[in-house]
């Protein structure tokens, strides 16, 4: 995200779009910008995909840029209407970046017919890949037009001639690649690939799905509030019925001793089984804690 941001052409008075109680990721590259006279704007969250678009059309002005958007919001699991934004950037001239870390793996996404100017995502997460490790997809219209930030051996048109010095860079994304890469992550990787392929990603979304399902009958036996819409179905559960303390309560007393530390993102709860999960492992127990219900999950 820091070397698309950095290699962009923008002036004074332009505006970027980016996602409201975004990841940090997906902001701080921008916010370099803003030295520059360029305005950061952030697109309100909102409580269905097609509120959320509605926020879009009515942030998108006609000094917007960039629209830097996630597949899925972090904290709610709610994929964005990337097939309905992603026409109102092009209409527009607006550079659409996503940001795909949360959503690679488990949402769909068709990246010629949605036509983005860029997709970034971690190996991690859904893919079940190594930490460390990124992709980088920019389209071939937009290549060209994007400035690379930093300069390596593999980046260049020619790279095994080593002498003399070359200024002309690859045609490709691999213009991108400024130092030797860790091969050993790209072997850890491809294995991941290989083993969700060999169930094919319709089977592994439908499993996240039929898990999250289980999920939901649980907390809502016991109280927590579901998302007012689930049009498009959310990739991980969420619920804003906890804080902090509630979110400590329903782990172990001792899961700190043993390295489980509780993250509070938006005051929200948020469990996101994948395919190695089974049915047995989300068996609820429900405790007292001050007076609420909880459901603790194993």
């Amino acid at each position: 995200m820091h070397m698309v941001s950095l290699g962009l052409d923008l002036s004074p008075g332009d505006e970027i779009l980016v996602l409201a109680d975004e990841y940090p990721s997906n902001v701080y590259p921008w916010q370099t910008w803003q030295s520059r006279g360029v305005t950061l704007r952030f697109v309100a969250l909102a409580a269905t995909p097609d509120e959320f678009l509605h926020n879009f059309r009515q942030a998108l002005g006609p000094r917007t840029r960039v629209a830097a958007m996630s597949m899925v919001h972090w904290c709610t699991g709610m994929p964005l209407p990337l097939t309905e934004i992603a026409p109102l950037c092009h209409e527009r001239a607006v550079r659409l970046v996503i940001d795909g870390a949360q959503g690679v793996g488990q949402v769909p996404l068709d990246f010629h017919a949605l036509g983005p100017c860029v997709l970034a995502f971690s190996a991690w997460k859904w893919l079940l890949g190594p930490l460390g490790l990124g992709a980088l997809v920019i389209h071939e219209q937009v290549l060209p037009t994007l400035n690379p930030v930093l300069k390596g051996t593999d980046a260049m048109a020619e790279p095994n001639a080593y002498l003399p010095y070359q200024t002309t860079f690859t045609q490709t994304a691999t213009r991108y690649t400024y130092s030797t890469a860790n091969y050993n992550d790209w072997v850890y990787f491809a294995e991941s690939l290989d083993w969700l392929e060999g169930f094919g990603f319709d089977v592994v979304q439908a499993r996240i799905h039929q898990l999250t399902d289980e999920l939901w009958r649980g907390l809502d036996a016991v109280g927590f509030a579901r998302p007012t819409s689930e049009t498009r179905r959310p990739t991980a559960v969420s619920s804003r019925w906890t804080s902090q303390a509630w979110i400590a309560a329903c782990l172990p007393n001792n899961s700190a001793r043993e390295g489980f530390l509780p993250k509070s993102a938006s005051a929200r709860l948020r469990l996101a089984p994948h395919i190695y999960i089974h049915s047995g492992q989300l068996t609820q127990t429900v405790v007292d804690h001050r007076g609420a219900r909880l459901a603790r999950y194993s």
